[in-house]
């Protein structure tokens, strides 16, 4: 299980409205937002938002419906006890425990943001953003 992200811009310095991708590996199969500028989400606010939907379905049945901000793309999460199922519109369809996908999110957002992609301190969206991630990292602690 693997999540990533990245910026269309590495290049420029980070900025919390700045556009970017997501891409989700388990079971070899691949969920990604890349391949269409339809897809491209403002990555910041995004991260934030996949964080705290995901966290609402830790210790607890139901569904979260992703769509990366300003964009097309969209993820669902179905919770089915320790299981999280993870597809798209398109079918695919892929399985793995929560706590599973709750390491690979704080990993991926971790190496993104230590990649030279974190925000400034004076960023509006870097705030959300760091309370989502500490609050992940609880959730795992307690997993």
């Amino acid at each position: 299980m693997k999540v990533s992200f990245s910026r269309i811009d590495p290049d420029s310095a980070p900025g919390g409205f700045d556009m970017g991708d997501i891409l989700i590996e388990a079971e070899g199969k691949k969920i990604s937002s890349q391949g269409s500028s339809q897809n491209l989400m403002m990555i910041y606010i995004a991260l934030s938002d996949l964080m705290f939907g995901v966290l609402g379905l830790n210790g607890a049945r139901g569904d979260s419906n992703f769509v990366g901000v300003d964009s097309s793309f969209s993820v669902y999460f179905k919770s089915k006890g320790s299981v999280l199922e993870i597809s798209q519109k398109k079918g695919l369809k892929m399985t793995c425990k929560k706590i599973d996908f709750l390491n690979a999110l704080c990993s991926g957002v971790g190496e993104f943001l230590a990649s030279g992609n974190d925000l400034k301190f004076s960023d509006s969206v870097r705030s959300d953003l760091h309370v989502a991630l500490g609050k992940l990292i609880q959730a795992k602690s307690r997993n």
